[in-house]
């Protein structure tokens, strides 16, 4: 798996063509989870697929905007020398790596994290490490991903970050957007409309040679399933893989599901929320957790109940969980604002560059958009 691993890797370097290098980095990715997996770290493998699965989606709507193929702007000669320069320095690196790991004279932390876990009565030690021992850093790292996303997205918005819905009115001219549909307020309403319905929201507003049935209903049948899966992950974290950050990425998924089957207009229905009310109110809750155990002279907030319910049986609910729900909410706001930056934003750009779209009116004019 190492060397398949490498091997796509190193082809990578050298196709022309940009959605190749895109997927052969890609299968670097899902390789490298494969390795967590065979090592026995599923909770690390489980986070790399969502990882890559998020990342694979966002370049493609990358590549939209990019030409085909790789410029060639790089003389051979000098070609020839950044090769053995970069081979040196990734031998320097890993001979660098290799001595330290060598010069370890205290013992690993890993075997008392290891206690620590079973001391809390919980049986999965990466999820309590993060969201309990070392849960400062995870704060630390939410903030900075939070920060990230709205600098990337900023790039794309240059007025206005709103998304919703678009009037009839808007559309000058051919698009892959169907002119047989007004501005979007959910699904047709009345009995006498259901057998017409279609199967996502705003699947009608494509034109007939953009839509896909079979993506159609695989969106609408997966959509429930995978953010219930999303709920669970969050939930479980504790004892077995998942929390809050793979449960994040779980929900964004199904997010982009509904954006590639039905477009922008279907992203809008499906998330009808701006993505900051997401990426605040997760920030605000890890912060709350953190700043509230301050108070009471502790790293986080100390605090759990135990239970029972009469059809799920005993349950036990900590602070834990609600600074694990922030990073969902984080993470969640983080993959929604970069699907409709890199996505929605996108189209209609492409859709103004073709005189589909009015002309983007002034931000002293308060449509820009």
């Amino acid at each position: 798996m190492a060397v398949l691993t490498c091997v796509a890797a190193l082809f990578c370097l050298t196709v022309s063509r940009r959605m190749k290098a895109v997927v052969l980095a890609g299968l670097t990715g899902y390789g490298a989870a494969l390795l967590f997996v065979v090592q026995g770290a599923p909770d690390l493998a489980l986070t790399q697929f969502c990882v890559e699965t998020v990342s694979m989606v966002v370049f493609v709507l990358v590549l939209r905007r990019l030409p085909v193929r790789f410029e060639e702007s790089v003389s051979t000669w000098r070609r020839a020398v950044r090769i053995p320069l970069a081979l040196a320095a990734a031998a320097t690196v890993g001979v660098v790596v290799w001595v330290a790991a060598a010069a370890r004279t205290a013992e690993p932390a890993g075997a008392a994290m290891v206690e620590e876990t079973a001391r809390h009565e919980l049986k999965d030690v990466v999820a309590t490490i993060l969201v309990d021992l070392r849960a400062w850093d995870t704060l630390g790292e939410s903030a900075v991903l939070a920060a990230a996303a709205i600098g990337v997205t900023s790039l794309i918005y240059r007025h206005r970050r709103s998304e919703g819905s678009m009037a009839q009115a808007d559309l000058a001219g051919p698009t892959a957007w169907s002119l047989s549909t007004s501005g979007l307020t959910g699904v047709p309403q009345g009995d006498e409309a259901a057998p017409e319905r279609s199967w996502l929201a705003a699947g009608e507003t494509l034109a007939p040679e953009h839509r896909s049935v079979v993506l159609e209903v695989m969106a609408r049948l997966l959509f429930h399933p995978i953010l219930i899966l999303s709920v669970y992950l969050l939930f479980c974290a504790e004892n077995m893989p998942g929390g809050g950050f793979v449960a994040g990425l779980v929900a964004g998924t199904a997010l982009i599901t509904r954006y590639l089957a039905g477009g922008r207009f279907e992203l809008a229905e499906a998330a009808p929320l701006q993505p900051g009310l997401f990426t605040g109110l997760g920030l605000l809750l890890c912060s709350g957790v953190a700043l509230l155990g301050l108070l009471k002279g502790t790293i986080l907030l100390a605090w759990t109940h135990k239970g029972h319910l009469p059809v799920f049986g005993d349950y036990h609910l900590g602070s834990t969980v609600l600074f694990d729900f922030g990073v969902y909410l984080l993470v969640l706001g983080v993959v929604l604002d970069i699907v409709r930056a890199l996505g929605a934003k996108i189209d209609r750009q492409i859709e103004r560059a073709a005189g589909a779209l009015a002309p983007a009116e002034s931000p002293a004019g308060g449509a820009g958009r």
